[in-house]
């Protein structure tokens, strides 16, 4: 939630969605209310959020006034007006129920129904407030002073579909005499994009996905005279086990397996071969598309430095995440990763010591060019190439000026995690 962009507060406030759920929400007609109109924006009859996708809502002209031109196009552009002061934003869906809110600033000014609990302080100008996650997973305590706090603004849109309910699809199987057994189809049950033809399986972050698979297969001998349905998929062989039959000819046999989070992602065929005691075979196959995944997991959400002037001190990286005083990424997904990094000024009171007295360096070497550098305010990649499911160390080194003033100095490094 960005309500004081840096730039202009005409084209540069946005609101961003994101949906924790197994499902795809259906968003047309849901509405963004302000203290401004109870319908500030409508979400158009397009408008869906994908499985664990994020939807980014924008005022009109954001394409050419965000404050930072690398953040991502908004899914959806209207004219909004969002205070400063004293206000918030509220949630609604098409029957004009409220889903969620967000307030900021004194709840005696807010209007009701745009706050939940009690009313974020407020963020600066130029800074959102973001949701709080722990464990992987977004905070939603009702309270909006402890579930949101200011940030660097780092936006996401929708980059994948997710699973849309209500599908369903009808075989029809027709059995002409013989004695050779047929697999008249094979199906991915498993499908988080129903708005795209086959089936695309997203992966959940240190998580298996169980994709369960479905074949109809018939003999003009009777049901009884298969033998075995099995399935073969990644060099791996499972038996199929009957579900029901459907008619004395005809059974539907079922199977099902797990991938991991750092399965590599890609197209996949499935084959399915059914065998009758007589030793007569048929098969079919089907296939579905393994998406990518980027995630990183790290282990410390905070460090500090007990430092003197003029010296210089380390705290190096390590790969074992139990140790949360020193930092360890670990690749979460199934693309490798690089990183993007940069860093606030780190502050105590109207004194300040800047970025560039952080070194930073992926390997521990920090004269390694490509995977080591000088923090700054910008954003800067560095090509870490780290392997899915591999970790790596975040050491860092601060580099103290002679005339620093004694303090408690607070800033805030920020990773982004970018497939390699």
């Amino acid at each position: 939630m960005l309500y004081n962009p840096a730039a202009t507060d005409s084209g540069g406030e946005a609101v961003e969605l994101y949906n924790p759920a197994d499902t795809l929400v259906n968003a047309s007609g849901w509405a963004i209310a302000t203290e401004t109109s109870a319908a500030d924006a409508t979400l158009p009859s397009t408008a869906v959020i994908c499985s664990r996708c994020h939807y980014l809502i924008a005022d009109a002209g954001w394409a050419a006034t965000r404050d930072n031109a690398s953040w991502p196009s908004a899914n959806y552009e209207e004219a909004i007006t969002l205070a400063n002061t004293d206000a918030g934003v509220a949630l609604k869906d098409a029957a004009g129920l409220i889903v969620d809110a967000v307030g900021w600033g004194s709840a005696a000014g807010i209007s009701s129904g745009l706050f939940e609990g009690s009313p974020h302080g407020g963020s600066g100008n130029g800074y959102s407030l973001v949701r709080t996650a722990a464990n992987g997973s977004y905070v939603d305590t009702g309270n909006n002073s402890n579930d949101f706090i200011a940030a660097t603004p780092y936006f996401r849109n929708s980059s994948q579909g997710s699973k849309e309910q209500g599908n369903a699809e009808i075989g029809v199987t027709i059995v002409v005499g013989g004695a050779i057994p047929a697999v008249s189809s094979l199906d991915v049950l498993t499908d988080d994009d129903g708005l795209l033809a086959g089936s695309q399986i997203s992966p959940i972050p240190r998580a298996n996905r169980t994709v369960s698979i479905d074949a109809v297969v018939s003999d003009a001998n009777g049901a009884f005279d298969i033998a075995a349905v099995v399935m073969h998929f990644n060099g791996s062989n499972i038996t199929m086990a009957k579900k029901e039959e459907i008619n004395s000819t005809t059974s539907v046999y079922s199977a099902a397996f797990n991938l991991s989070s750092s399965f590599p992602a890609g197209d996949y065929t499935i084959t399915a071969v059914a065998a009758d005691n007589s030793g007569y075979g048929a098969s079919a196959n089907a296939s579905f598309e393994y998406l990518s995944l980027t995630a990183v997991e790290v282990d410390a959400s905070s460090v500090v430095f007990f430092a003197e002037p003029g010296a210089t001190y380390e705290i190096p990286g390590d790969q074992s995440a139990s140790t949360v005083s020193n930092i360890t990424l670990t690749n979460a997904g199934n693309v490798q990763l690089d990183f993007e990094t940069w860093s606030t000024n780190f502050t105590s009171g109207s004194n300040s010591i800047d970025a560039s007295m952080l070194r930073y360096a992926f390997n521990g070497n920090y004269d390694d060019a490509g995977s080591a550098g000088i923090m700054s305010n910008a954003r800067t990649r560095k090509d870490v190439n780290l392997k899915p499911g591999s970790g790596t160390g975040l050491s860092l080194r601060l580099d103290m000026p002679m005339a620093t003033s004694p303090g408690n100095y607070s800033g805030r490094i920020s990773l982004v995690a970018v497939n390699s």
